[in-house]
């Protein structure tokens, strides 16, 4: 049985995490048979962040590297129609939305002094005393060193928020009026652009980017039906 270790659903369906949600949903569209263990707790994962898995007595760490080893492991009954354009498409919008479009998300959710207080109480509420205060501040540092250091924390609100739009832009116009990313047929690229599309529209914390997302009609339709498909049945 495969073991998900995961942050637990707050505010829907999936994990707040975009990528602990791309994992659990790419298990869920590859038919693979899985429980979740939540938990706010990152320090035992293999590589120090969630999600990571454990199967067979293996512990696999990172989305990218655990939907590989998965892959490998039972198949790729999701990937096995695309050609070798179509996967240099999908390995291009991926690293797109999880190198560049990712962070955007982490400013706007950390860094982001009026939004930060929405997010503390989403996250951190019902952690008892003394953890609820003392862990916030610190996991808010952290993460606003990391978007320091890997740039989008140097840039403003506004620019943010252009260089978010550009992608969700470049997103929307791909999928156009397609049920899936790449075509007709779901791919291991739509567990990737739910999560992030579905956990960015669907946490409490205001931005320009995530109005501009809630505005691109076939978006909204793509994330209620991915869903409705996997999430509901």
């Amino acid at each position: 049985m495969i073991l998900l270790h995961q942050f637990g659903p707050v505010w829907a369906k999936t994990s707040p995490s975009p990528a602990c949600a791309k994992v659990e949903t790419y298990l869920r569209m590859a038919g693979l048979e899985f429980k979740t263990v939540s938990t706010m707790d990152s320090r035992k994962a293999p590589k120090g962040k969630l999600p990571f898995i454990t199967d067979e007595g293996q512990k696999i760490a990172d989305s990218t590297f655990i939907i590989e080893y998965l892959k490998e492991q039972y198949g790729d009954p999701l990937d096995i129609g695309l050609n070798d354009k179509d996967k240099a498409i999908s390995l291009a919008f991926q690293r797109m939305i999880e190198e560049n479009l990712y962070w955007c998300v982490i400013h706007a959710r950390w860094q982001d002094a009026h939004n930060w207080p929405k997010l503390k109480k989403a996250l951190f509420s019902r952690m008892p005393f003394p953890l609820r205060v003392i862990i916030p501040p610190v996991a808010r540092k952290m993460a606003i060193g990391a978007l320091k250091g890997q740039g989008m924390g140097r840039h403003s609100l506004a620019e943010v928020s252009q260089i978010a739009i550009r992608d969700i832009a470049a997103i929307a116009t791909f999928l156009g009026d397609k049920a899936f990313i790449m075509g007709d047929k779901p791919s291991s690229l739509d567990a990737t652009v739910y999560a992030f599309i579905s956990t960015m529209t669907g946490d409490p914390v205001q931005s320009e980017f995530k109005d501009f997302a809630l505005k691109q009609k076939n978006l909204v339709d793509y994330c209620e039906r991915m869903t409705a498909t996997y999430y509901e049945k």
